[in-house]
């Protein structure tokens, strides 16, 4: 059902590269798409108070590590509260709601690892979450093709966070590993572990990758992808 009207548009914009496989497919010529991976409000970052966040949630001192999101199975959550057990000290800033959310609660629980679950927040409130951490972390996994491109990866930077994620497309492709994000082995949680580990205990590192983080934010907003757009268009059309 989606042929004719990918076939007859002048430009198809894809979230990701293997999305862009798939119009390819089904016969929309190459010249006529355009990989725009998910991006963000950059303003709508800029102004959230980082030490009254973590006052508000009971945080202040903790090396706190964050994730955003829907708890669904496919996100692999645990992975992190298990890297969270071995990391040693570590608070879990978990923010969203969703099925899964009470398994993650007693997963926790049972590991004796400090979680501050938040529930559904309103999106104007997600900047004051998203300061409130020192690391943000992105899950996938290793057995389900890693075909999104995900938002809170976006939203890490642009919030000026240092960036844990696995080492896949697109990710890989788009992050810079050693500069604002650390890259690790998809579903490897000792990996992961050791990550958060090392950032946890060199916060000078974390300052060096929140500067990344911040430099290279504009790269990953809305308004980036839509002058790509505008640009391709203008191609097509001249």
């Amino acid at each position: 059902a989606e042929a004719p009207a990918l076939r007859a548009a002048t430009l198809v914009a894809c979230g990701t590269d293997l999305v862009a496989e798939q119009v390819l497919r089904l016969g929309v010529p190459d010249g006529r798409v355009i990989v725009t991976p998910t991006g963000v409000d950059l303003a709508h970052f800029e102004a959230a108070d980082r030490t009254a966040a973590r006052r508000s949630l009971g945080i202040e001192d903790d090396f706190v590590v964050g994730w955003a999101g829907s708890f669904r199975a496919f996100h692999r959550i645990e992975q992190l509260v298990d890297a969270a057990a071995l990391a040693g000290p570590v608070t879990l800033l978990l923010v969203g709601d969703g099925p899964e959310r009470a398994a993650i609660e007693r997963r926790a629980s049972a590991a004796g690892v400090r979680a501050r679950f938040t529930g559904m927040v309103p999106h104007h409130e997600l900047p004051s979450m998203l300061a409130a951490m020192d690391v943000g972390v992105v899950l996938a996994s290793p057995d389900v093709p890693f075909h999104y491109s995900p938002l809170k990866a976006a939203e890490y930077l642009a919030a000026g966070l240092p960036v844990v994620a696995p080492a896949v497309a697109q990710l890989a492709e788009r992050l810079d590993d050693g500069g604002n994000a650390d890259l690790y082995r998809v579903g490897d949680v000792a990996a992961l572990a050791a990550t958060l580990r090392a950032l946890g205990d060199h916060p000078e590192r974390r300052r060096s990758m929140a500067e990344a983080a911040r430099r290279s934010a504009p790269a990953w907003s809305w308004d980036h992808q839509v002058r790509r757009v505008r640009a391709a268009l203008a191609g097509s059309l001249s």
